[in-house]
């Protein structure tokens, strides 16, 4: 007669067992199913392999989510897909009564001036205590921002000082 076998589940196998709560075939982090197979926050996992997912909508960012403001409403700065909202520029708004707005400090807002010939105005509701960034660009860095807009080590100018800018 042979001994007892004693069964252990090894994370990364794909094979959800034991304690593990997730197993996606893999023991790296930041994917939804971390090295101990937990769901990382943020997440939810479902099956053998687990296929991980972010859950927008739960204020966590995560995964491919560019913004998580634990709503799942567009139109606030972050949509219910979590993307960042972008308003578009609306012609004419050459005066402060035909302004695009009221909008937000934490909404990104798009627009184009033809120089020489063009004024764009916004109105935006900015509360007592805000950080408040605006900054031009052309369309390359317009670009660069676009795919890079969720990193924070893109640089970014601004101020918060309290001053008008126009």
């Amino acid at each position: 007669m042979g001994m007892p076998s004693t069964c252990t589940t090894k994370c990364g196998d794909g094979i959800v067992a034991g304690t593990e709560k997730c197993d996606d075939n893999n023991i790296m982090t930041g994917d939804g199913c971390d090295d101990q197979c937990a769901v990382e926050q943020g997440w939810q996992c479902q099956g053998n392999p687990s296929v991980c997912n972010p859950i927008c909508g739960d204020g966590i960012t995560a995964g491919n989510e560019e913004c998580d403001d634990s709503n799942l409403v567009s139109l606030d700065g972050c949509s219910a897909t979590c993307k960042v909202d972008v308003f578009d520029e609306t012609e004419v708004n050459d005066t402060v009564a035909q302004a695009n707005g009221p909008f937000t400090p934490d909404v990104l807002i798009r627009g184009s001036v033809k120089p020489g010939t063009d004024v764009d105005v916004f109105a935006i509701d900015v509360p007592a205590t805000a950080d408040l960034s605006i900054e031009t660009f052309g369309r390359e860095r317009a670009r660069q921002l676009q795919q890079h807009r969720h990193r924070s080590d893109v640089p970014r100018a601004g101020w918060n000082d309290g001053s008008r800018r126009r």
